[in-house]
């Protein structure tokens, strides 16, 4: 955190974007891009596309019922 916050001090680092660069976050992106370089996700072709899936998953249980 102290590396961080010297960065930011010195305007190498935006404080508004400090929160990208912490260690947690950072860990969080490897992982992302492990998934992707893994095939996991799905690409969707346009925005009605991904709404209506979004929609889908977070329907209601029993709203087909």
């Amino acid at each position: 955190m102290a590396i961080l916050l010297g960065e930011i001090s010195d305007g190498r680092i935006d404080a508004e974007q400090a929160w990208f660069w912490t260690r947690e976050w950072q860990a969080r992106e490897r992982e992302a891009d492990d998934d992707r370089a893994a095939g996991r996700g799905t690409r969707y072709e346009g925005d009605e596309e991904f709404l209506a899936a979004l929609d889908e998953r977070t329907k209601p249980l029993d709203a087909d019922a």
